[in-house]
């Protein structure tokens, strides 16, 4: 876990730390009028690994992204949850960079995260293909404030759920897929799963009628205990995801069942023991994202890095 862990941190510290890891990977957000979003630019010569170039934005048409049906987001926050996702979103939306799901209303929390990409019942069992996409573009429509291509699904769920890249790749339209920004900020992941920890707890600790089924989560799924009367310990619930990591997860490949300790207990429709353990695993989910898109539409950001430099905050 720590060879992983510091694989995937290797690629994103230096990004907020002043370095040039490989060139920009965005573009600085160019300033626009004082009644809308500052319009970002999609355009990135740069040769990628394969040697071809990343599709450049229709110029001149600000909402090509845009149908009768909505638009679709030309940018995406996938991950990780408790990384301080609501943070930066906020930061970009008060400076004018971007809208969420025009939609919703804006205290509600889906104005940020439409989790789309992660609800199975959006997507086909047997074809992983998405049964209405315009579900998913009449959430962003155009306005004085909102342009086509100033929306973000900012759903930091989509990290640890190992069918959204596929789903992602699917549905998105080519110009669009070709075009977009993805953003993923990875935090240790001890620190990451104690912050969720304690944001079910302070959930649970609120309600007058006790239960383990909270808008934030299932608290006996994630640690392993009831909590209809008394709310487990960390340790409790960390002791028995440990447990079946070793004996589900991470079972030898001699046993009958090929595939790593990730895909076994990742999130996904196909698995049916999640192990909130795999959240934290974060190579595996920086290799799928690649393969889903060219690696310089991803912005790996460090959280410390995130939180602490005004500078970091600028790149994105």
């Amino acid at each position: 876990t720590t060879e992983i862990y510091t694989l995937s941190l290797h690629d994103a510290l230096p990004i907020c730390a002043g370095h040039h890891h490989g060139g920009h990977h965005h573009q600085k957000h160019h300033k626009g009028s004082e009644h809308g979003p500052k319009k970002a630019s999609f355009d990135d010569t740069r040769p990628s690994a394969n040697g071809t170039t990343p599709a450049a934005a229709p110029s001149g048409f600000a909402d090509w992204t845009c149908n009768g049906d909505g638009c679709w987001p030309l940018l995406f926050m996938i991950g990780v949850q408790k990384s301080a996702t609501t943070s930066l979103f906020k930061a970009l939306e008060q400076a004018d960079t971007l809208c969420g799901a025009t939609w919703f209303p804006e205290h509600d929390n889906f104005y940020k995260e439409a989790h789309y990409f992660d609800r199975d019942s959006n997507f086909d069992a047997a074809t992983g293909s998405a049964l209405a996409a315009t579900t998913y573009t009449k959430l962003y429509k155009t306005s004085d404030k909102c342009s086509g291509n100033s929306f973000m699904d900012a759903t930091p769920a989509y990290a640890a759920n190992m069918d959204v890249p596929l789903r992602m790749k699917a549905t998105l339209p080519p110009s669009v897929r070709a075009a977009a920004k993805l953003v993923i900020i990875l935090r240790e992941p001890i620190a990451r799963d104690l912050s969720q920890y304690n944001m079910l707890k302070g959930t649970w600790t609120d309600l007058a009628v006790k239960t383990n089924n909270l808008q934030v989560g299932n608290v006996e799924k994630t640690f392993c205990k009831d909590a209809t009367s008394k709310f487990p310990s960390y340790r409790e619930g960390t002791t028995c995801m440990l447990k079946m990591f070793t004996e589900t997860c991470n079972r030898a490949s001699e046993e009958g069942e090929g595939g790593t300790a990730y895909s076994r207990c990742a999130m996904s429709r196909d698995n049916d023991h999640h192990n909130r353990l795999a959240d934290g695993l974060y190579a595996p989910q920086l290799t799928a994202y690649s393969k889903a898109f060219d690696r310089k539409q991803i912005l790996v950001i460090g959280f410390d890095a995130q939180i602490g430099r005004a500078s970091c905050r600028e790149r994105v």
